[in-house]
């Protein structure tokens, strides 16, 4: 597989720097201005509608905030908004990254969206968040608190929606060359285009990246086998449109996302992280028997690849050498659906909706040892189908807004099993966990109610009730494994959790340049998903570890606390600022046959009690410049809150210039003090970051 892929390399990046290079060359002719359109928001109620019209706390990144903010991936964006958590230790080199919304750590807690579509994982829950191209993205909607009453699983903390770019002109677009610390390189572009004569439109967009990285062991830890955790990605995508005289539209969407990131340690191989994915979404927006349909079908898969290796020594001196092991793990992740909704209006007062939506999920995973004959396979699938209302109201002259609606969601586990080919004394202690695991099923019903009240045309207060649940993901139900903390055992009995959230709070425009957005909100949690300790333990290799296991056992609150301030000062300055207050507790934790650990009364993990984020931003006729800073406060790495994550602050800086004929040029540094932290494991943090980026933008009417 590596040797096709690289085979096939030189050839695309031929047709990126081919592209990169007609961009910049291209003459510049009927430059157009842009547009600004009215702001309105979908992923809130599945419908368009101004964001003020929305009993609910909503955030809008747009465009130009993007282009503005210091991000060299999309979830660095997600910081300005909402006070949300990022976990990206190793900056554009971490081989993965995790949000925490409303103190749920985790980003299986929160779904996320690109144009309506779910692309969490079944297997995992999480996404990643490397392979989106910032280039093709027109806006981010962050909708926070439960919103599984419209999307079902996965939608606690909130729902993260990524807009991508519709072309508005005949031809529009824009290219990016990057030079950046430790030796990266990297290109992107966005181009597209809107016929002039009938309804087709298209568009392409890519971006490839890599760098030599940095040793994350700090001085004192290192040895000869610590080495930079180097990059190399790759993505490419494309759209294509077509819209009927009679407003219906269809459209394809295809992406392709190729990566390799170094693990930071070399023995012999070395060890690396590889992701492969492909997107397809196919969709239809127009008017079926008086309704306004939207429907989605979607296809994704990761082929995903960890070469890791270890030396082995014996834990007592003279700590011998033991052997060397060397193995593989990959997996084939699947996600497939359809989501559909129907909308119509019903007199003056009502925008009914009603849907289904159907997503089905599966793995195939492997564990292969090149230093022995050890094959260790697992696989699940999971079905879940859904059926939702929903009913807009307005009252008194639109002063009172009324959303309400309820999913019933229904799923079945199934095709599942854990097996070991030819094994040694490396799996044979894992021989009896293998067999078939028995199907089995579960349902969620979610409720959702929300008011809101219009005080005056500037200020509006909204009071809401809903629930969340996360469906259990499969690697905890078909997969036995080893992990950082001991040993995983599959339980294929585990059940959704469920989060319900009541919230008040408001929108106040005191002024046309200052606007508040403060917010109170209490979730009651049950069915959480633990590891809890077996009291077993077992010898894996030359290590005796405890044997853990996921289950249904821990209920949950969490009260908080979430203001965001928006100013407009004089002379072309602005100032934002977020800030986030959590506290999150186990209340009740229920002890089982395999559990030994009381977990009442611990606080939840890796989420930070207290999360801000500021920025300060000078638009000129010179030089643009915008510095911000974050803070995030010490979180529990472990459930029995033994130890602590370590807070950290760190400032990020631009200064951007875009001449009026399209060239562009930025300077961007994270981590500009370069403020040294580690994290639970003791990862070093990215260093001082810097980044260079030559620009042109492109609009031919």
């Amino acid at each position: 597989m590596d040797r096709a892929m690289h085979r096939n390399k030189p050839y695309r990046q031929h047709i990126h720097w081919a592209i990169i290079i007609i961009f910049f060359l291209c003459p510049i002719v009927n430059y157009a201005q842009e547009v600004t359109l009215p702001e309105v928001v979908i992923t809130a109620t599945r419908t368009p509608v101004n964001p003020v019209d929305v009993p609910a706390r909503v955030d809008i990144i747009s465009r130009t905030q993007i282009e503005a903010v210091p991000a060299n991936n999309v979830d660095d964006l997600l910081m300005t908004a909402g006070a949300i958590q990022v976990g990206r230790t190793n900056g554009i080199f971490s081989k993965n990254s995790s949000i925490v919304m409303r103190g749920l750590n985790g980003s299986y807690r929160s779904l996320i969206l690109i144009d309506g579509v779910p692309i969490n994982k079944s297997d995992g829950g999480s996404i990643n968040w490397s392979r989106l191209n910032n280039a093709s993205i027109e806006r981010i909607e962050v909708v926070e608190g439960p919103g599984s009453a419209l999307y079902g699983g996965n939608a606690m903390g909130g729902t993260i929606n990524i807009i991508t770019r519709i072309p508005s002109h005949l031809i529009e677009g824009n290219a990016a060359l990057t030079l950046g610390s430790f030796g990266t390189l990297g290109e992107s572009f966005y181009v597209g285009g809107k016929a002039k004569n009938n309804g087709f439109s298209w568009s392409l967009n890519s971006f490839a990246r890599r760098g030599d990285g940095y040793i994350t062991a700090p001085d004192t830890a290192r040895d000869s086998t610590d080495t930079p955790i180097y990059l190399k990605e790759f993505n490419f995508g494309g759209r294509a449109s077509y819209q009927w005289k009679n407003g219906g539209k269809l459209s394809l969407d295809l992406n392709y996302y190729d990566d390799k990131r170094g693990d930071g340690f070399k023995a012999f191989e070395g060890g690396f992280n590889k992701f492969t994915t492909q997107n397809i979404h196919l969709d239809y927006q127009g008017i079926i028997l008086g309704f306004i349909a939207k429907i989605a079908v979607f296809y994704q898969a990761e082929d995903f690849l960890n070469q890791k290796e270890s030396l082995k020594y014996d834990k007592v001196p003279p700590f011998a050498y033991l052997g060397y092991q060397l193995y593989e793990s990959a997996a084939l992740r699947i996600d497939k659906g359809i989501w559909m909704s129907f909308t119509r209006r019903l007199g003056p007062s009502h925008n009914f909706t009603f849907g289904s939506d159907m997503k089905i999920g599966s793995v195939n995973g492997s564990d292969t040892y090149l230093t022995s004959t050890d094959i260790i396979n697992n696989q699940g699938r999971m079905d879940i189908g859904a059926v939702f209302v929903q009913d807009e109201m307005q009252f008194f002259q639109n002063k009172l807004k009324v959303i309400a609606g309820v999913r019933y969601d229904i799923a079945k586990f199934s095709d599942a099993s854990f097996s070991i080919d030819y094994p040694t004394i490396t799996s044979e202690f894992m021989t009896g966990l293998t067999g078939p695991y028995p199907s089995t099923n579960w349902s969620a019903l979610s409720p959702k109610l929300s008011v809101q009240y219009g005080i005056n045309p500037r200020s509006q207060l909204y009071f809401s009730y809903g629930r969340g649940f996360r469906p259990p993901i499969l690697d905890d139900m078909c997969r036995n494994r080893s992990i950082s903390k001991g040993f995983k055992l599959a339980n294929p009995e585990l059940t959704p959790e469920f989060m319900d959230n009541l919230e008040l709070g408001g929108t106040f425009n005191i002024t046309p340049k200052l606007s508040l957005k403060p917010s109170l909100y209490y979730s009651l949690g049950r069915d959480f998903n633990y590891f809890v300790n077996t009291g077993d333990s077992l010898m894996a290799g030359n290590k005796l570890k405890p044997i853990l296991k996921r289950e249904n056992v821990a209920g949950v609150n969490i009260y908080g606390f979430q203001l965001y301030l928006n100013m407009e000062l004089p002379h072309g300055l602005y100032f934002n600022m977020n800030y986030a207050h959590n506290t999150g507790k186990i209340t009740s934790f229920t002890r089982t046959v395999s559990t030994t650990a009381d977990l009442d009364g611990k606080y939840l993990v890796e989420a930070a009690p207290n999360v801000f984020y500021g920025s300060l931003r000078w638009e000129n006729k010179w030089v643009n410049l915008r510095i911000a800073f974050q803070f995030l406060d010490a979180s529990w790495y472990d459930d029995e809150n033994i130890t602590k994550n370590p807070a950290y602050s760190t400032f990020d800086f631009k200064a951007w210039h875009q001449w009026k004929r399209g060239w562009g040029a930025a300077v961007g540094i994270q981590n500009l003090l370069n403020t040294e932290y580690l994290d639970n494991q003791g990862t070093l943090g990215l260093p001082r970051y810097i980044t260079l980026v030559l620009s042109y933008k492109l609009q031919y009417q």
